[in-house]
């Protein structure tokens, strides 16, 4: 379980988009305390090749940046496209030349089409509600400036190609040390700009479990997508009826 949980550390690390020079050095440790975990539980084992590359994370981190913008995922993904192609055809006849000419067909397609890199914000279903149906703790921190009382909400927004919904976890900016605390979306208002109603969470971190155990508090707070720590949202999951969230990146998150 020790060496899971020390792998995952630097997998979670490894992910973030965003890195600071303590960022860096944390990883550093977290490779070393790694290969000594894992040392200490398969004694007998020689170390992997991948072991030795991940000791060169934190330089190329310092050259290139964030190490999930070179990652090599998304090509390997891309292989799914041609498995598609030969089991739909029957012709292996220069399969090399008929896969080309399917993926140019493909390219030419997606770059004709109009909306070849998406809205920007797509909203499908949109319900008009009176303010008075909403709950007294919505009502107090919606602006006075609405310009009636009727609101328009949704139930999902995608925004930049990333789908939020109502019950979903993201991480606000806190006034403390610039961290991050975890927030419900709670109301999803949909006007000229997009407006999620959220309720904050504090958070314990469960070193056993490499997951945040959370607890509702009466704090609302009316924030912006481009305003959020972080715009991945999160899922809550329930173990033995506590609510954890398991983090998709490094965030520093405050607890």
């Amino acid at each position: 379980m020790a060496v899971i949980l020390s792998l995952r550390n630097i997998v979670e690390m490894v992910h973030s988009p965003v890195f600071t020079n303590t960022m860096v050095g944390h990883l550093q440790t977290y490779l070393k305390e790694h290969k000594i975990i894992f040392k200490k539980a398969f004694p007998d084992s020689r170390f992997k090749p991948k072991h030795h590359f991940s000791e060169h994370y934190a330089e190329q981190i310092r050259l290139f940046g964030p190490l999930v913008h070179v990652s090599t995922i998304r090509f390997e993904a891309k292989h799914n496209f041609f498995k598609r192609i030969i089991r739909g055809i029957s012709n292996f006849k220069n399969i090399l030349a008929t896969l080309a000419r399917r993926h140019q067909l493909m390219e030419a397609y997606h770059l004709a089409s109009p909306h070849f890199l998406g809205k920007s914000v797509v909203v499908e279903y949109v319900t008009s509600i009176h303010a008075t149906l909403l709950s007294e703790d919505i009502k107090k921190v919606l602006p006075d400036m609405l310009p009636s009382s009727i609101i328009s909400v949704s139930d999902t927004v995608v925004i930049e190609r990333t789908k939020y919904s109502n019950g979903m976890f993201v991480l606000v900016a806190s006034a403390t040390l610039g961290l991050a605390q975890f927030a419900e979306i709670q109301l999803i208002i949909v006007s000229d700009n997009v407006t999620f109603v959220v309720k904050h969470f504090g958070c314990s971190h469960s070193k056993h479990m490499g997951a945040f155990k959370v607890h509702e508090t009466d704090t609302l707070q009316l924030v912006r997508p481009e305003d959020l720590a972080d715009y991945l949202p999160l899922p809550c999951y329930s173990s033995h009826g506590v609510k954890v969230i398991v983090l998709k990146h490094y965030v520093a998150v405050l607890c």
